[in-house]
């Protein structure tokens, strides 16, 4: 889904116009007009503001190239917000796939340990009516679970004995909150149980569990382990999780994100002979077993000279990552400004946190 893409937002019109407007900038009219030949680039960064400069022909100020770029600016956001609603769309439309598919195998998984009961009930021994002679009940044991995971809204079944004619109770032992899920019994034989992980269950990451089984007189049987595979949810990693550690390499900087983002940058080159070049990094640092889905990047840029380009790659979103440090180069010329916005969607179990 990382899909990068640019607009140029500069016009012979709108260019001849911002040159118009310089010729007659700040200061006062008898004030000498520098030229860039010569200079390096640290001296032309240290040129105040109001300084003019001769650039083909023109005479243009640092206060002025600012203007014109913060204006062109918002031009650009309001084109890459508009990709930004188109993504989140998208994310949305994943997100309803994502809890179909859990739910449908959650019926699978307890279509078949119900077929299964249903076989063993239909080879089980016809009673002859004879009185059986009591007996002291030996104690119950599990001898298998019959399933290799169990998740909520799923049904299993647990072969065992002396488990008891009547319901006893069942659970999960593990990582859950006050220590273990109480499974709801569906069918409970002497011989087997078929018990449900309830819908709702939630608060616990991906662990092997223990299923523990009571029997009605209050012994309990010894425990065996299953895979506990919990729900899933997915949302957009928010703007306030990632460290930023902002490139300072161009005149004007900026990777506060706005709300909605999980990452964003945006870098001006004012008057200059050659391009700012840099990096800027996002630390993240999932936990609880949440991990990147997927992520998007929209870029654009905007500039007072004629064609130019707006490089800006991304890399580090690794799917499936917990801890990952996200990059952006750039390179960003004179008289142009560059902005970007990433999104990155995790998935983790539902009722957890990923801080």
């Amino acid at each position: 889904m990382n899909v990068p893409t640019t607009r140029l937002f500069s016009n012979l019109a709108a260019t001849a116009a911002a040159f118009a407007l310089a010729a007659a900038g700040p200061g006062r009219a008898d004030a000498p007009v520098k030229s860039l030949a010569g200079l390096s680039k640290p001296q032309i960064k240290a040129l105040p503001d109001n300084e003019k400069i001769q650039i083909n022909g023109k005479v243009w100020t640092r206060s002025q190239v600012k203007l014109e770029l913060e204006k062109g600016r918002a031009q650009v956001r309001t084109d890459l917000e508009s990709q930004v609603r188109a993504k989140l769309s998208a994310f949305e439309q994943m997100k309803v796939r994502h809890a179909a598919a859990q739910a449908e195998k959650a019926r699978t998984l307890r279509a078949s340990a119900l077929a299964e009961a249903g076989r063993i009930a239909a080879h089980a021994p016809t009673p002859s009516g004879t009185i059986p002679t009591p007996v002291t009940p030996a104690d119950p044991k599990i001898t298998s679970v019959g399933a290799a995971y169990v998740m909520p809204g799923s049904s299993f079944m647990v072969a065992g004995q002396a488990l008891g004619a009547q319901p006893g109770t069942a659970r999960l032992e593990g990582q859950f909150p006050g220590g273990g899920q109480v499974l709801v019994v569906e069918i409970w034989k002497n011989n087997f149980a078929v018990l449900s992980v309830p819908e709702n269950a939630s608060g616990a990451i991906r662990q092997t569990a223990r299923v523990a089984l009571k029997r009605q007189d209050g012994k309990s049987a010894n425990t065996l382990p299953v895979l506990f595979e919990p729900l899933t949810e997915m949302k957009v990693l928010g703007r306030n999780d990632p460290i930023i550690v902002c490139s300072l390499a161009a005149d004007i900087n900026n990777c506060d994100p706005l709300p909605g983002k999980t990452f964003e940058g945006t870098h001006a080159n004012t008057i200059d002979v050659s391009p700012d070049e840099g990096h800027d990094k996002f630390k993240v640092n999932l936990k609880n077993g949440w991990v990147v889905e997927s992520s998007d990047f929209v870029k654009g840029g905007f500039t007072l000279i004629l064609g130019g380009a707006f490089p800006a790659t991304v890399s580090g979103i690794t799917v499936g990552a917990s801890t990952f440090d996200i990059q952006v180069n750039f390179s960003v010329n004179p008289f142009t400004n560059i902005e970007y916005y990433g999104l990155v969607y995790i998935r983790g179990p539902v009722g957890t946190s990923h801080k």
